[in-house]
């Protein structure tokens, strides 16, 4: 009898071991798989990211300089004005004293582009476990994990992810919105109940968003049509989460708040109504909105076809496809909510006419990736499924088994894995000093009261940057020439060098602003030199260096 216990007592307690290991296992698997993969992409972004100020690929970090610049002084940068982002880069760059600031700039991005990474992760989780609910949890964590990867290593979400720009803060403030309004759909549909806490962090985000780029309403917008589409009104409009939200939009506070730093690249007044909502509406830039030619939009659309196809290649687009077809069958809600966001910003972006259009769609490839890992999951299904019925087994080894490793590494290798093979060397800017070296040489034949008219937006960003962030560089006053049309600059930038300088001065033409500036620094026994060549009756130009010219009234002469 004493045997039987002990027996009947070591199985029992076996027993209890296996569903302790198995449920250890599983609760490592949740934590052990997301770990790996802000890991790799952590240090494929670390490894790849400029350790000093850099433009980046293809020039989308060339706001970096004047961000970080502002970001050091809380100040506004170009509108419109980012007061969330200014405002978290700034308390990141003066807590973390890493390098220097360019590098506390990168490295911000680099987290946050983590964090976004991450989200969309959770996000395929769920949609994956919403959609597969009889699947293995190991099966949908590997998927999530290939949608998520496919995220993080096109090409230019990569690149914005390693430079000091507002894209990836923008990123993870939309992956939160989408995770959040998908949870409370998926609550919904299991419960009929709407949780609290989960809506009040939806308006949040939705308040935060805001304060960070306008175009996150491409995005609310259609999550919110979708809840009202699933969700009673009644149940969505509730006081408490409406007013806690609407508390975060003080964000906006910052503007008029830090509109009074007299530092010559704080953009605008924002103390006054008419200023605010100047920033806001990013009135110097909303000439570019809508305003490509209709016979260009073609060709436009093909071009931005054709980066589309860059960032995921023909694979990767294939099980988009066939996630976005799972998705039309199984929720039509869904679907049209990210349908509905692709046309806004793909219209927005061909009409957009600037250079770096692009940069607006970076977003969109969430929904990209998490439509990619259902594509993922449902070819795995369907493979596995035709491979039970027919019955071929190895031993004790099921063929299904190989056949989803095989579609899980296949997969890997032929887009995330190819994206990062082929174009590491190009986005490998670990040893990029361009930006830097340009804001120092500019200013390296200018002395410390000499005038410097600059143009151009990188001579400008990286001369601020050279003058009021990099320690090594503290001769020379660059003005920007195009910001000579606005009062505040000239309040700004010239007033504070000139205080004899006309303060009614209200001509429109810059070239009468920079006639006086010639006057004032004659006066006070300084030069103005220029980089572009500014011809006109009124001035004469000598070249002194190479790009580098000496302007003079001629009525001076």
């Amino acid at each position: 009898m004493i045997a039987i216990y002990i027996v009947s007592g070591l199985k029992t307690w076996l027993k209890n071991l296996k569903n302790l290991f198995l449920q250890y296992r599983s609760c490592a698997n949740a934590v052990i798989i997301p770990f790996i993969l802000v890991c790799s992409i952590g240090t494929l972004y670390w490894l790849t990211m400029p350790k000093t100020l850099s433009w980046g690929w293809r020039g989308y970090g060339i706001d970096s300089p004047e961000l970080i610049t502002a970001a050091k002084y809380f100040s506004v940068p170009h509108p419109p004005g980012y007061p969330f982002y200014t405002g978290m880069l700034g308390l990141f760059s003066n807590v973390f004293s890493i390098g220097d600031y360019a590098l506390r700039g990168n490295l911000f991005s680099l987290i946050l582009s983590c964090l976004c990474v991450l989200v969309t992760y959770m996000i395929g989780e769920s949609l994956l476990r919403h959609l597969y609910p009889t699947n293995h949890n190991i099966n949908t964590r590997i998927v999530a994990f290939l949608g998520a990867i496919t995220l993080a290593v096109a090409p230019i979400y990569w690149s914005v992810s390693v430079v000091t720009e507002v894209y990836t803060l923008h990123c993870l403030l939309v992956a939160i919105q989408v995770y959040l309004g998908i949870l409370l759909i998926l609550k919904w549909h299991l419960r009929k109940q709407v949780n609290s806490i989960l809506l009040t962090c939806l308006f949040i985000a939705f308040a935060i968003g805001l304060s960070n780029h306008l175009t996150i309403l491409a995005f609310t917008v259609p999550i919110v049509a979708v809840l009202l589409f699933n969700v009673p009104l009644r149940l969505l409009v509730r006081p408490v989460p409406l007013l806690i939200a609407s508390i975060f939009l003080l964000i906006y506070l910052y503007l008029p708040l830090r509109s009074s730093a007299e530092v010559p690249f704080n953009w605008g007044d924002s103390s006054n109504v008419q200023g605010f909502l100047w920033m806001l509406r990013a009135a110097p830039y909303q000439d570019y909105v809508m305003a490509a030619p209709i016979s260009e939009l073609d060709d436009r659309a093909l071009i931005f076809v054709k980066f589309i196809f860059d960032q995921f290649n023909v694979i990767g687009l294939f099980f988009t496809a066939v996630g976005i077809k799972v998705l039309v069958t199984k929720n039509k809600p869904l679907i049209l909510m990210v349908a509905t966001t692709f046309l806004l910003l793909f219209v927005y972006s061909i009409t957009y006419l600037t250079v770096d259009a692009e940069v607006n769609f970076i977003p969109v490839f969430i929904y990209f990736s998490i439509c990619s890992s259902i594509g993922i999951m449902e070819i795995f299904k369907t493979v596995q499924k035709s491979v039970q019925n027919i019955g071929e087994k190895h031993g004790k080894f099921h063929l299904p088994i190989l056949v989803g490793i095989l579609t899980f590494v296949l997969y890997f290798a032929f887009v995330p894995g190819f994206n990062s093979v082929s174009k590491y060397e190009e986005l490998d800017f670990s040893k990029d000093e361009a930006a830097l070296k340009n804001g120092r040489d500019i200013l390296a034949n200018v002395s410390a009261k000499d005038i410097l008219i600059v143009s151009s937006e990188k001579d400008v960003f990286t001369s601020w940057y050279a003058i009021y962030t990099d320690s090594e560089v503290n001769t020379g006053i660059p003005i920007a020439e195009p910001l000579l049309v606005y009062d505040w600059y000239i309040k700004r930038a010239v007033l504070t060098e000139f205080p004899s300088f006309e303060k009614t001065y209200s001509s429109n033409d810059i070239l009468d602003v920079i006639s006086e500036i010639i006057e004032h620094s004659d006066r006070r026994g300084s030069k103005v030199f220029t980089i572009r060549p500014i011809v006109d009756d009124r001035f004469s130009l000598d070249m002194v260096s190479d790009g580098m010219y000496l302007l003079a009234n001629k009525v001076q002469e």
